[in-house]
């Protein structure tokens, strides 16, 4: 059964029981450092009084997978409350769900870009006197430890603040990894204390091997190093490498140093380095590198399509390429080893590929697979949405006023691609050609409009269609009437001002909510649907119901849950003759 309904301008929201973010104050006169408030102006106040620094940070704990992931994996842990307690500072939160529309633009203007747009979550870091020293987007490494922490802590450096050490800091290696040579002799480890330098601190060392071995390609240390109260230098020691003179596999060997607290109250940061030692003879056979196939793997190439496949060894002389097994229309450049050509018949070919330089041969057998478009393509048509994106936002973190407009692609019975465009500019049709096949399965082909412009689109092995051509997105699927026949009924929701455009009205001055709309969903698929705004004008149109697995969308970033179908249906009309338009999707949520 349906559970849900809800217009969002491709933002999917669920509803849950329990929502994201810490507690955030409202009062301007309970300020306090460490604790999260909306007061903007008041904790800027308080951070110049007290010669503390200020975070701020832009987030939509309701619509932003981001921002959710960001409060899980740092503002809900005992690491983040630790890091508060060694780094005091005021905290400003500026959720987009919490604030009215003006509020939202008013706050977070000095934090956009020169274009306008603002991703999520946005942490800015700024000195006791209101200067931002550093601004970032808080997702992916900079969203979690020990990346956020990393950021944040060279901030406060630059922000300045309390004089004197007012925390023990946190000691830590000062690169995670690093790449030497055998001959380089010796390898340099550095260790350092930021953040704070307050009380004696002991840290242990010690060498870990790994493929490369203490003795025979490093000498194996351990040592302890210390810091004593007011005492934040760089200690630095080194190890010294092996070189034995001769060629020998793996040819990059790796060890770890690690770094253990043994008193003291710092914290950790980076506590564990690889070190990858090269080797540094020459006089050996070639070694395959990516990106060559892998020794047994399969490539996938379209027939009747050009392809190139690269071809790449790890030599200190010049090599000699060749193969065999290859299909008809397909040849290897002696010289670069790529292979290249376009085949017209299908099949599986066992491919050998030989590189060979004064040394010696080395070869490698991968299976290389003609395919036609598959059937599930062939004779199909996807129907979807074209939005807007900018600087950065994520297909998964759109506005509510990011839909552009609507996409119909059809692939004929022979593979041919042709598409249909509308957005609030004009209708265009596009013509498709397939070009590759990646190794997991998925599609690439490339659609061509008037002037030559181009929009490359992938098509993955679950069927759905995706692309960008610079800041305009598309999605598309095809429909699935079993699975529609699961939203089959008839529903009524609110029109929000997010999705209507008005020329020259201001909907800004308008009601949250601005009229309604009915659909009905059909069991193979086809939507119905007339509306009506509050002023008196009607719409009305008819779409395809678009469904989605929560697994698919959570792929895609959505906050989704995987054993959920979801179903979409885009309005994207023209109101009051022409001089406005209703952009929106409309979602289903079906347990």
């Amino acid at each position: 059964m349906v559970t849900r309904l809800g217009m969002l301008g491709m933002v999917l929201s669920i509803t849950m029981p329990v929502l994201a973010g810490p507690a955030v104050g409202t009062d301007p006169n309970a300020v306090a450092p460490n604790a999260w408030t909306m007061q903007l102006a008041a904790a800027k106040k308080q951070a110049r009084l007290q010669n503390k620094p200020l975070l701020v940070a832009c987030v939509d704990f309701v619509t932003c997978g981001y921002s959710k992931a960001w409060d899980k994996n740092v503002l809900q842990t005992a690491a983040w409350r630790s890091f508060l307690v060694q780094n005091p500072m005021f905290l400003v939160m500026l959720d987009r769900s919490k604030l009215s529309s003006a509020q939202w633009q008013t706050l977070t203007a000095g934090y956009r870009s020169a274009s306008g747009s603002l991703s999520f979550p946005t942490v800015a870091v700024h000195d006791p006197a209101g200067r931002i020293v550093r601004q970032f987007v808080a997702h992916g490494v900079n969203g979690a430890s020990p990346g956020f922490y990393t950021v944040v802590r060279g901030a406060l450096g630059d922000a300045g603040g309390d004089d004197g050490p007012v925390a023990p800091g946190t000691v830590e290696f000062s690169v995670a990894a690093q790449t030497v040579s055998e001959d380089d002799g010796t390898v340099m480890v550095t260790v350092t204390r930021t953040g704070g330098a307050a009380g004696g601190q002991r840290f242990r060392y010690a060498t870990v091997d790994g493929s490369a071995s203490a003795g025979q390609d490093f000498k194996g240390l351990s040592g302890t190093l210390r810091w004593s109260d007011g005492d934040s230098a760089s200690k630095t020691f080194s190890i010294p490498l092996y070189n034995d003179g001769r060629w020998r596999e793996p040819v990059a060997r790796t060890f770890s140093v690690t770094l253990e607290r043994r008193s003291g109250d710092a914290a950790e940061g980076v506590v564990v380095q690889t070190v990858t030692v090269l080797e540094a003879e020459d006089g050996r056979p070639p070694v395959f590198m990516p990106p060559s196939p892998a020794s047994g793997a399969t490539r996938a190439v379209l027939v009747n399509t050009s392809a190139e496949i690269a071809m790449t060894v790890q030599s200190a002389s010049p090599v000699a390429y060749s193969a065999s097994g290859l299909p008809s229309g397909f040849s290897i450049d002696a010289t670069t080893g790529r292979i290249s050509g376009k085949s017209r018949r299908e099949g599986a070919y066992a491919v050998t590929v030989r590189a060979a330089n004064d040394a010696g041969e080395a070869s490698l057998v991968f299976t290389l697979n003609v395919q036609k478009v598959p059937g599930y393509v062939r004779g199909k048509t996807f129907r979807g949405v074209v939005f807007q994106t900018s600087d950065g936002v994520a297909a998964a973190d759109l506005h509510l006023d990011a839909l552009a407009g609507v996409v119909e692609i059809k692939v004929s019975s022979t593979g041919k691609i042709t598409a249909k465009i509308e957005t609030a500019a004009a209708k265009e049709s596009w013509r498709g050609t397939w070009v590759s096949v990646l190794d997991d399965g998925a599609f690439l082909a490339v659609l061509t409009g008037s002037g030559g412009r181009t929009w490359p689109v992938t098509l993955e092995p679950d069927g759905i269609l995706h692309g960008r051509a610079g800041t305009l997105g598309l999605l598309a699927r095809t429909v699935a009437a079993g699975q529609a026949a699961d939203f089959a009924g008839a529903y009524t929701v609110d029109i929000p001002v997010g999705v209507l455009a008005f020329d020259p009205r201001d909907v800004q001055t308008r009601p949250e909510v601005y009229g309604a709309v009915t659909g009905k969903v059909g069991a193979k698929g086809k939507v119905t649907y007339i509306g009506r705004l509050l002023d008196g004008e009607r719409f009305s149109g008819s779409a395809s119901l678009l469904v989605f697995s929560g697994e698919s969308l959570r792929a895609a970033g959505f906050d989704a849950e995987p054993a959920r179908l979801y179903g979409c249906f885009p309005i994207f009309k023209a109101l009051y003759r022409r001089k406005g338009r209703i952009s929106a999707l409309v979602w289903l949520e079906h347990d």
